[in-house]
């Protein structure tokens, strides 16, 4: 063991057993160091202007403060680190196996790809990799172990490609530059979108089993996020493709738009919220879904929304049916409105019966036709447009309401 440095300023030097330097690492131009079949631990820089015979050998960065490595082929990479950054400063060409075990592995704009084929790649809970080049998350490993509670940061400050058929822990998006998914991933932690950075899903499904936290920008391209952790939460302004909740989660405070699908699976429980959510596209509920903020459907384009067989399905804050296009209405599960706005100049037609239990308005111009159905209205009810029903309109409200039934029309040839 070497409390200091070592040098090799020429000739060859063998690691022939478990070998720890506690400093720095130089090997000269002209001078060669072969690893053999050990263990050797470095404290410090690693700076190779000569050769480095990997063999069998396994290098491990141990050091607790930043460290730098210079271009270098490895048998075995090994980070296990106390405080700091083992940082390369060139490419590291790797025979066997990299394993981040503690502390990080700072990639810069570097690579510590595989030779060839084969070897895994392990990071472990609470280690950390950063990716700071255009592709350069490790590569051409046969086997990914990735800690739920590692971190992967993609901190480039240009155009980065965020490696697909890897299940990530915490996978974090910093600094600028467009970052795009190549290929469909899992997320095991929180998807974290720092300040200044964005992220898009371009055609890919992300599988995320932590947080949603969204600082800055995500473009959601025609690709699809499910939600499958319980008890987490959605941060930050964020516009969603498709969207699919297979776990429990809560948006918190924040404003979403949904364009493509949103879909609460069975069993899954989606609180919206007291934001303002924006559904461009379909929307189907099998599972919880509640909301106590502003929701605007939005009726520019043909829109389905469902609730089959859904446990909950109950807004205590404002609905708005907006738009020209009549949405395609075909549930079984009756929904809970608190004020609901229909505003659409198509018309609203429900398949099943709908509770309201603050504010029941129908603009001018709009429609609402209550088919056979029961309809609950235990709220306040303005009809500026024209109501249709052949089921029953049944007022019953707790406290005393101002009931509006003449608009442009109101017609019933069912029960009132």
């Amino acid at each position: 063991n070497t409390a200091g440095n070592l040098s090799l300023t020429g000739g060859t030097l063998v690691v022939g057993a478990a070998t720890t330097v506690s400093g720095n690492i130089t090997i000269g131009t002209g001078a060669t160091l072969n690893g053999a079949a050990a263990t050797l631990s470095v404290g410090g820089n690693w700076n190779n202007s000569g050769v480095f015979t990997p063999a069998s050998g396994t290098v491990s960065f141990t050091g607790g403060n930043e460290q730098t490595i210079t271009a270098t082929t490895f048998n075995n990479l090994v980070v296990n680190k106390t405080g700091g950054s083992a940082t390369l400063t060139g490419n590291a060409t790797i025979n066997g196996n990299t394993t981040v075990s503690a502390g990080s592995l700072n990639l810069s704009t570097f690579t510590a790809n595989r030779n060839s084929p084969g070897g895994a790649l392990t990071i472990a809970n609470g280690a950390a990799v950063l990716a700071g080049g255009a592709a350069n998350f490790p590569a051409g490993y046969s086997l990914y172990t990735i800690g739920s509670t590692s971190t992967v940061t993609y901190n480039g400050a240009g155009t980065q490609t965020v490696a697909g058929d890897i299940a990530y822990g915490h996978l974090v998006m910093a600094n600028g530059g467009a970052k795009t998914l190549a290929a469909n991933c899992t997320v095991n932690g929180n998807l974290t979108i720092n300040s200044g950075a964005s992220f898009g899903a371009d055609t890919y499904t992300i599988s995320l089993y932590g947080n949603w936290s969204n600082n800055s920008t995500f473009t959601p391209g025609s690709g699809t996020i499910t939600l499958n952790g319980n008890g987490k939460t959605i941060t930050g302004n964020t516009t969603f493709n498709r969207l699919t909740v297979y776990g429990s989660y809560t948006v918190s405070g924040s404003d979403i738009t949904y364009n493509g699908l949103l879909l609460v699976a069975t069993g899954g429980s989606y609180d919206a919220g007291g934001g303002t959510a924006t559904v461009n596209g379909d929307l189907t509920n099998n599972g919880s879904l509640v909301s106590n903020g502003i929701t605007t459907f939005t009726g520019t384009s043909l829109q389905t929304i469902r609730f089959v067989n859904a446990i909950v399905s109950n807004s205590s804050g404002v609905i708005n049916f907006n738009g020209n296009i009549s949405p395609v209405l075909n549930s079984t599960s009756p929904p809970t409105f608190a004020t609901l706005n229909v505003n659409n100049t198509a018309g609203i037609n429900p398949s099943v019966g709908w509770n309201i239990l603050v504010a029941f308005n129908i603009a001018a111009g709009a429609s609402f036709n209550g088919g056979i159905s029961t309809h609950n209205i235990r709220s306040s009810f303005t009809n500026n447009g024209i109501v249709t029903s052949t089921g029953t309109l049944n007022f019953n409200p707790a406290t005393a309401q101002n009931i509006q039934l003449r608009g442009a029309t109101f017609s019933s040839t069912g029960i009132v």
